[in-house]
């Protein structure tokens, strides 16, 4: 074997043994690369050679090398992502080419290969959407015809194809007023660091669109000092994208707010007497003239002899609202200057308005009684003996008074406490102190007793009912934090020094009005006018209020004669704002009289009503009925007037917010500062705070909320378990019977650890069904329809509904 690039013949011999013998092993490496010459001769026994048999073959053992590859693009884009190219230098032409594309993030790499017909050969069209963004790596291999393989020539170029997305901005203001115009400011969720913002507010009043741009700096960014006292006022919307450094553009996240800059004006008010005396010293009032519906009106009432002011504030409810019963017996006898001051529900203080009356309250120079004689408006206090019932037994064991003033009649009933206490002592467990009180039509009712009684109820387990005529209120002793009042009164204060006023009281006609239109508003009706119920307790001249018991109470108000109880949907609280909020109802027949029994965690003013509630999307859905009574009930809302939206997965506040709703806490004024990302003016800011405050959450370890994150199904479970401790259910279980009540699921073994006793307990009160395909599904994000379904299920479990 020779070579015609030179180098020393390899030579062999050997005897054939076949006619097809193959002769392997020949070591060619001595023998300079070029065409090489095989020549073969056969000689036989009797020494006769052969002509020679020849064959060539080309040498070349020099594998390509020198060649570099550069990727055209500076970054891969939802732009490029399918047209990824690359340009060689220093290829050997007719070698092939091997290409693999791999991500830092993982995937199947992507692979091609061809042949070099340049040097500088570029490859395009190159589609690598299928890899994960990352650092994108490309190795090419050439391969010359020989089959000898390169070196591995690589580039690396960042992808980064996917926009940023999950980030919502909430505006810090509730209202952009005169005060803040010049100072508007939004904060972020879940921003992506590093990534541009870029926002646009427009006002619905129109004006030129106030717009700014920055760089994200943290994922819960706020962006301050924005000037938009150039637009009108209106509905300011706030669009604000994030473009990432590949150029990739968010979805907008928008937010509005009412911008009103236009403060009360107009409104002038009127003392409804012309002098204040003994009759009149504690029912001051006055009037209102052009008042602006729905502003809040503070007034503050001086004496030119001096005092501490009497204050007050409220809600107007007509331009000719009418604030009465204002007692300024406290101030001394002078000129008493009225000033009241309206500020919009933006926060515009309008200028104060004043007025001027003289009092005099001392005796007149003939010693008469203002009480004789005249048409007085009121009657002196009349009090009797009066029967109380333990457990149906009469007991004369309580001063009953009753007086007409104002046409309004106060009954209160005063209870004997050493004898009430050694009744209920030695009396049976589970006893019932029923305090009537339905003579004369009262329109308020009191009853009142001491703190050591409750507590003697207490321990015997019994029950306070007032029962009024119309309104059957039950309250339970265990119901009462009587050590939460202890503290209140102080260890120096025993609690039979403790006088505590339980009161029903028919809302007085202004009150009542503020109910009528937001009925009038939000397109239902009332049913029964608006009662309070309050616990007061006092030691000398400090007071406290208790709002809030350790379980569920229960007060029944009787619906009037004539009113079909098939047309009552729900008891309701009036917030202080006027809007309403659920209040878990039943309606239920007792005595021969039909009742609707509010049961709720705290003592508010309550009304009922009638509210049906329907969507065209949920007609032939499988939740329709769960769907039309839960916002029927005002336990959820709809998107708009005709469409729900029951397939729509619901975000982690909706569905605290619908907890909170369902059990009747949701109060519109509280607040909380727990969450960074739930600011004040926040639609869950209320929801949020209720939520905090029973232990339904907790928050995130970086102190958010995430309202608009969407929640999965066990996360649901873990809140609806944490909604039935503060409801009083049962929710003790072991951990076997969590496991084996799962696992009974075909995807039972997927549910998070943290999740299984949640589950098996939601599972074993009816509340979470699973699917037709035996499935709990508990990383699946829940829908409104589903929601609304579950939260049913567990109100009715409880027999609150």
């Amino acid at each position: 074997i020779s070579s015609s690039g030179g180098g020393t013949a390899v030579t062999g011999s050997g005897t054939v043994s076949s006619a097809t013998q193959q002769v392997t092993g020949i070591d060619v490496s001595g023998l300079i690369d070029g065409t090489l010459t095989v020549s073969v001769t056969l000689t036989d026994a009797g020494g006769n050679e052969g002509s020679p048999a020849t064959d060539t073959v080309e040498k070349d053992t020099v594998v390509p090398s020198g060649y570099t590859i550069v990727i055209d693009q500076s970054r891969i884009d939802p732009l490029n992502v399918d047209a990824l190219s690359f340009t060689f230098a220093g290829a050997e032409v007719g070698s092939t080419y091997n290409y693999s594309i791999s991500s830092s993030s993982g995937g199947t790499p992507v692979t091609g290969s061809g042949t070099v017909a340049l040097a500088t050969q570029q490859i395009t069209a190159i589609d690598v959407s299928s890899l994960p963004d990352g650092i994108l790596t490309v190795s090419v291999i050439l391969t010359d015809a020989a089959g000898n393989a390169g070196s591995a020539a690589v580039h690396t170029v960042e992808k980064d194809a996917v926009a940023p997305m999950g980030y919502t901005i909430a505006i810090d203001q509730a209202y952009i007023n005169n005060s803040n115009k010049a100072s508007m400011s939004f904060t972020f969720a879940e921003a992506e660091i590093g990534t541009t913002y870029s926002y646009s507010i427009s006002s619905s009043g129109g004006g030129t669109a106030v717009t700014g741009s920055g760089t994200v700096s943290s994922a819960t960014q706020q962006v301050t000092g924005i000037n938009v006292s150039g637009l009108t006022d209106g509905t300011l919307t706030v669009s604000v994208t994030l473009t990432d450094a590949g150029g990739n553009e968010g979805l907008p996240a928008t937010g509005t707010v009412a911008k009103d800059t236009v403060v009360p004006s107009g409104y002038t008010i009127a003392i409804e007497q012309s002098g204040i005396d003994a009759s009149n010293v504690a029912s001051l009032s006055f009037t209102f003239t052009g008042a602006e519906t729905g502003s809040t009106y503070s007034y503050s009432i001086s004496s030119s002899v001096g005092g501490t002011p009497v204050t007050g504030s409220g809600t107007v409810a007509s331009a000719s609202h009418k604030v009465t019963g204002i007692d300024v017996s406290g101030l001394p006898d002078g000129t008493l200057t009225v000033r009241v001051i309206l500020t919009d529900a933006a926060g515009n203080a309008g200028a104060e308005a004043e007025k001027t009356v003289p009092k005099s309250t001392a005796p007149s120079p003939t010693g008469g009684d203002s009480n004789r004689g005249g048409s007085g408006s009121g009657t002196q206090p009349s009090s009797i003996q009066g029967q109380v019932f333990i457990d149906g037994k009469a007991q004369t064991a309580a001063i009953v008074s009753s007086k007409l003033s104002g046409g309004r009649r106060t009954t209160t009933v005063a209870l004997d406490d050493k004898k009430i206490q050694e009744n209920i002592g030695k009396g049976k467990d589970k006893s019932t102190l029923l305090i009537p009180a339905s003579s004369g039509s009262p329109d308020e009712v009191t009853g009142s007793l001491n703190a050591q009684t409750i507590k003697v109820m207490q321990l015997k387990d019994s029950t306070i009912q007032i029962d009024t005529g119309s309104v059957i209120y039950t309250l339970p002793a265990s119901k009462i934090d009587m050590e939460a009042i202890g503290a209140w009164a102080g260890k120096d204060t025993g609690l039979q020094d403790v006088k505590v006023n339980i009161s029903v009281i028919k809302s007085i006609s202004d009150v009542a009005k503020i109910a009528e239109n937001t009925a009038a508003d939000g397109g239902c009706s009332i049913v029964v006018a608006p009662v309070e119920f309050s616990i007061t307790c006092t030691v000398g001249d400090r007071s406290t209020v208790v709002n809030r018991f350790n379980g569920y109470v229960d007060r029944m108000v009787a619906i009037p004669e004539g009113i079909d109880p098939s047309k009552i949907t729900t008891g309701v609280i009036l917030n202080r704002d006027g809007s309403f909020s659920h209040v878990p109802t039943v309606v239920i027949k007792q005595g021969g009289k039909d009742y609707a029994k509010m049961n709720s965690l705290t003592n508010s003013t309550y009304l009922v009503i009638w509210n049906p509630v329907t969507f065209a999307d949920v007609e032939s859905h499988i939740f329709k009925d769960e769907v039309n009574d839960a916002a029927s009930r005002l336990i959820i809302d709809g998107l708009n007037d005709s469409s729900f939206g029951p397939d729509i997965k619901i975000t982690r506040g909706e569905f605290v917010e619908t907890i909170i709703r369902a059990l009747g806490l949701l109060r519109t004024d509280k607040t909380t500062d727990k969450f960074k990302d739930v600011k004040p003016g926040s639609k869950y800011m209320a929801s949020a705070a209720a939520a905090f405050e029973y232990g339904i959450v907790g928050g995130y370890g970086d102190g958010t909320f995430r309202p608009e994150r969407l929640i999965t199904r066990e996360e649901a479970m873990n809140l609806i378990v944490r909604a039935m401790k503060v409801m009083g259910m049962d929710t003790e279980i072991s951990e076997q019977s969590a496991r084996s009540a799962v696992e009974k699921y075909a995807d039972g073994a997927e549910v998070n650890k943290i999740a299984v006793k949640a589950a098996a307990i939601c599972v074993r009160n009816g509340v979470f069904n699973g699917s037709s395909k035996g499935n709990l599904s508990p990383a699946e994000n829940i829908s409104r329809g589903q929601t609304a379904a579950v939260i049913l299920r567990l109100l009715k479990k409880k027999e609150l509904i």
